[in-house]
């Protein structure tokens, strides 16, 4: 077969992501203003700030200003929960961490001085303003993210004064390296005493007691990270701390105890605190007036707004200095073309190309419940999208309208947790699996990274009629490990998990946490009730991809063998006995693959394309990828044949380029053109393209006529069917005999 042409689509996607909104009267009261901080993720590149004044009249203006490079805004404020002052100030939480407000007196942004904390942070942790509350006086207070084993930094604005400062620190440093948050905040400072409460996490979840006026930290209490800890501002009397152990899970325990003057004190529902109660209730100062609806998922330079609830958007457009190719995380066949469906990194929304045309259309940045990473999965013509955050799953129509803006397609499903809310299981969902033959019409098993609320692995299951969300997180040894994939691939993009229907069984292929060692397969029933676990290779730390064999009880795995060469094994589940492992003498690190619909396995072994039958366990260089670099993710249309990857030069963004091949296609050229006929019944799994021609179809239903014929001749395979050599050369021989 000769080599396949590598065919570039170009940069579906090119965008300066909007992190936060924001709407204020402008200064005359006579309209809105929008404003927006865009960024492209650049390196040397400032926030852009745009200000669209007289957003709702006749001639809006834009005018644009620039913040300190890299010091982004947070996703978490909105036009629609915006951190507004009573001076009509409105303050944007910063990457640094740093802080920018708009100003409604002269209708432009400003930038705080960066907070600099003690010990001074690492300039390349991610150090960030996660979250903020006002007091009942207004003050604006603000607690840290940190991803450098680092307690919480909580620092309070005075929106009047712009004074910052900080008050202190909390939480306990975490050895394993993982994030922490100052995830709530509850001010009590109507009182001369006061404090701060802060809901410290996520491994373990910590109240802390912070004293604002000496900065003392006192550390009130702990629970595991499948826990949670929340606040309730009961009106006149206090805060309350929400404590739960397992939350959304049936072992639960939850409790509820009262906050004052920096210690706990037992809650009794209904009850009053035990001490003086006070004022709480966080200052609020809603906008005036009827602030218009804003639809903002149209990316870069785009809002439209509305005076009410129903009706067309009017759209303004306005144009940014700094727009970055957006790299792409996922790929998945799309029906009933024979294209595909993609997302864009940070929330950058998704794509469709639809070939043969190779028209690509982006659906714009979708904001109402954005959802990023993950796997996506083709089942039956419905596109299922799971992802972060909380093990989000949606289910998408490839042959109606894209419509994010309403739950109307894609729809909502729910979260791979108990019962299928939030926080209750998987946080990173890496892997989705179908078993046809679970529940009454089918289960969609997905593996995922826990976070938050737990650690280590999570597994859960979504029932299609049933519509219901199960799951399992306390397995033995679950927490020492991550669900495994292909080293170099990104989260998202590792297919190791499968449903073996013959023997009813859920395995998952993990990655050990330390790095070494023997990894584990986990092995489940239909219903998640925990089977065993079994290590098939000693010594390998990270079991790879695994996918269903053509025996109803073996899988076989794709790992990074010994010498950075390909290492191949099959495992009997139902035995559980290593049948084969074996190595291919093809180097390289690997990295992103995908499944053709008749069950091969194509992957990146360094620079090379490598198909591998994953029954008789050999393995094929098809392609030298070297000249459009590393491959990002990769995924086949629904024809079956054509490849789709993403990759591209950094200078493009690694991985925003979309590039196909055509793995099938065999080239032949006829003797010379003349009418020919042949055997439809023999060349029924076929499709024919032909520069010039056409078919006479007068003929009975076993034979057609091809007339006309001229130039090469491509046999193309419909889905799901391979051309041996011997079968495509047999119908060139045909076609040079005139019958």
């Amino acid at each position: 077969m000769p080599t396949p042409s590598i065919i570039d689509h170009g940069i579906p996607v090119s965008v300066s992501r909007q992190f936060t909104t924001a709407l204020s009267r402008n200064a005359a009261n006579t309209g809105w203003n929008y404003i927006s901080g865009c960024f492209d993720g650049g390196v040397g590149v400032p926030v852009e700030w745009a200000v669209v004044s007289n957003l709702t009249g006749t001639a809006p203006v834009t005018t644009l200003y620039n913040t300190t490079t890299h010091l982004y805004p947070s996703l978490l404020y909105q036009y629609t929960n915006q951190l507004r002052a009573a001076n009509g100030r409105i303050f944007f939480p910063l990457f640094g961490p740093s802080t920018a407000y708009y100003d409604p007196t002269d209708e432009q942004i400003h930038e705080l001085a960066q907070i600099t904390e003690s010990p001074a942070q690492n300039p390349d942790a991610s150090t960030t303003f996660y979250s903020a509350i006002f007091d009942t006086a207004g003050l604006l207070y603000m607690g840290t993210q940190e991803s450098a084993n680092r307690p919480a930094c909580i620092v309070v604005t005075n929106p009047t004064t712009l004074a910052q400062t900080i008050i202190g620190y909390v939480g306990d440093s975490n050895a394993a390296g993982f994030t922490t948050y100052a995830y709530r905040l509850a001010p009590d400072t109507s009182t001369s005493s006061k404090w701060i409460y802060v809901a410290f996490g996520q491994n373990p979840w910590q109240l802390w007691a912070l004293n604002i006026t000496t900065g003392t930290a006192t550390k009130l209490y702990e629970v595991t990270s499948t826990g949670n800890i929340q606040f309730v501002d009961i009106v006149g009397q206090g805060w309350t701390a929400i404590i739960d152990t397992a939350l959304g899970q049936p072992n639960n325990v939850r409790t509820q105890s009262w906050c004052l003057d920096g210690a706990m004190y037992t809650y009794t529902a209904g009850g009053s605190p035990p001490v003086t109660g006070r004022n709480v209730t966080p200052q609020s100062n809603p906008l005036t007036g009827t602030p218009p609806q804003l639809d903002i998922d149209g990316g870069a330079g785009k809002v439209g707004w509305r005076a009410g609830s129903t009706g067309a958007y009017t759209y303004v457009n306005y144009a940014l200095n700094y727009v970055l190719p957006v790299a792409i995380e996922s790929l998945v066949a799309s029906l009933p073309n024979s294209g595909v469906i993609g997302n864009t990194s940070q929330y950058s929304g998704f794509f469709q190309d639809v070939e043969p045309a190779g028209t690509v259309t982006w659906y714009g940045v979708w904001t109402n419940t954005a959802v990023s990473q993950g796997p996506r999965l083709n089942v039956g013509g419905t596109v299922y999208i799971a992802g972060y955050p909380n093990g989000v799953l949606f289910k998408y129509d490839p042959s109606a309208a894209w419509n994010s803006n309403g739950n109307v397609n894609p729809i909502l499903i729910g979260y791979y947790g108990l019962n299928g809310t939030q926080f209750a299981g998987i946080k990173y969902a890496n892997a989705l699996a179908w078993g046809a033959s679970a529940g009454t019409t089918g289960r969609l098993y997905c593996s995922g990274d826990r976070e938050r609320n737990g650690t280590g692995l999570g597994v859960g299951y979504w029932d299609k009629s049933l519509g219901s969300f199960a799951g399992t997180y306390a397995a033995t040894g679950m927490t020492a490990v991550i669900p495994s994939g292909i080293v170099a691939s990104p989260k998202g993009q590792s297919p190791s998990v499968v449903v073996l229907d013959g023997i009813s069984r859920v395995v998952f292929s993990t990655l050990l946490l330390s790095g070494s060692g023997s990894a584990p397969l986990y092995v489940f029933d239909y219903d998640l009730n925990y089977i065993t676990q079994v290590t098939p290779l000693a010594g390998v730390a990270n079991l790879g991809n695994i996918y269903k064999s053509s025996t109803a009880s073996v899988i076989t795995g794709i790992v990074q063998g010994s010498g950075n060469k390909l290492g191949l094994y099959k495992y009997n589940v139902q035995t559980q006995a290593l049948v084969t492992y074996t190595e291919i003498a093809i180097t390289g690190t690997l990295g992103a693959s995908c499944q053709r619909p008749n069950g091969d396995v194509w992957i990146t072994s360094g620079s090379n394309l490598v198909a591998v039958d994953i029954n008789g366990l050999t393995a094929t260089v098809v392609q030298d990828l070297s000249a459009i670099g590393p491959i990002v993710v990769s995924g086949f249309a629904s024809d079956g044949h054509t490849l789709f990857m993403a990759a591209g030069p950094v200078s493009d963004v690694s991985g925003a380029r979309l590039y196909s091949v055509e793995t099938s296609a065999t080239t032949f050229t006829p003797a010379a053109p003349s009418s020919r006929t042949f055997d439809r019944s023999f060349a029924s799994s076929f499709d024919i393209d032909y520069p010039t021609g056409s078919f006479d179809s007068s003929f009975d239903s076993s034979f057609d006529r091809l007339v006309g014929l001229a130039g090469p001749l491509t046999l193309v395979p419909v889905p799901g069917v391979d051309v041996p050599d011997h079968v495509a050369e047999a119908f060139s021989r045909m076609f040079e005999q005139d019958s």
